[in-house]
């Protein structure tokens, strides 16, 4: 049964889908992270695999930090 309230909730959850798609994909293209795959290869050339490792997971949540981080003041 199709009332009020289940249209408004379709719309709302369709709009909601929309946006987070948009935004994902956003900053997926901004961050681009197949175009950093040669550039971190390039630095961490001489250094072993757990360092590698490390290295990798601290610029993964440097940019976690600061992706989630900037916009708060601006809202």
């Amino acid at each position: 049964m199709y009332g009020p309230a289940s249209i408004a909730m379709d719309t709302l959850h369709s709009n909601y889908v929309r946006f987070s798609v948009l935004a994902v994909s956003s900053i997926f293209f901004l961050v681009d992270p197949f175009a950093a795959i040669p550039a971190f290869l390039a630095i961490t050339a001489g250094a072993d695999r757990k360092r590698q490792r490390r290295m990798a997971r601290r610029g993964a949540l440097t940019c976690l930090i600061v992706l989630t981080t900037l916009p708060w003041p601006a809202s």
